[in-house]
């Protein structure tokens, strides 16, 4: 015989310390909130029955993936769903309490999608892409900023990295009308040698 607690759903709302937890049974009603500090959601989760539970729930954020693979090996189901759809069954204020609701109430609806877990190689390669072009942006930051600063010296050089490079290092040369109206000397050793290797 079921009882109102079997096909819980738990929502949590996840966090750097503390934790907020919503049990929804199957008819979209509130059966408790709880608050967990981060040692102590393991234990809480471990001492569930697998069975009973419909899903743990989640918006997929950061952390989400590593306390999904948590909740997969004490063999709970689990649901990550997209933050922007939570963020439509928020009642009230924004809080972590109510946020956990609105995870349990929109992992109970039928027609949103959830997001795939990731493995740990697959959140490694995600981080690696993710870097990647994090430095790419840096360096086009960069080349701009020198690209800006040498135009205030009338040295001017097309959008390209190729361009760019090929004007430092006319600047870096004995090239009198290069360096006309810039000190060559200010340049400190470890910038030429940056942008000398870089070339």
């Amino acid at each position: 015989m079921q009882t109102p607690y079997d096909n819980t759903t738990i929502g949590l709302d996840l966090a750097k310390n503390v934790f907020y937890l919503s049990e929804m049974n199957r008819n979209m009603r509130l059966q408790g909130q709880r608050k967990l500090k981060r040692n102590q959601v393991l234990r809480y989760f471990s001492g569930l029955d697998a069975s009973k539970v419909r899903c743990v729930a989640m918006a997929a954020c950061g952390g989400a993936h590593y306390w999904g693979r948590k909740f997969e090996e004490l063999g709970l189901p689990v649901r990550l769903l997209p933050p922007r759809w939570v963020k439509t069954y928020v009642q009230n204020n924004k809080t972590d309490a109510n946020d956990s609701v609105a995870i349990a109430e929109a992992s109970l609806r039928p027609r949103l999608h959830a997001v795939a877990l990731k493995s740990v190689s697959q959140q490694g390669l995600s981080m690696l892409h993710s870097l990647r072009q994090q430095a790419l942006k840096q360096q086009t930051q960069g080349y701009n900023a020198i690209r800006a600063h040498l135009s205030e010296r009338g040295l001017v050089a097309r959008r390209s990295k190729g361009a760019v490079d090929q004007l430092i290092k006319q600047v870096l040369s004995d090239d009198p009308a290069a360096q006309r109206g810039l000190d060559v000397s200010q340049v400190s050793f470890e910038f030429r040698v940056t942008l000398v290797s870089n070339g």
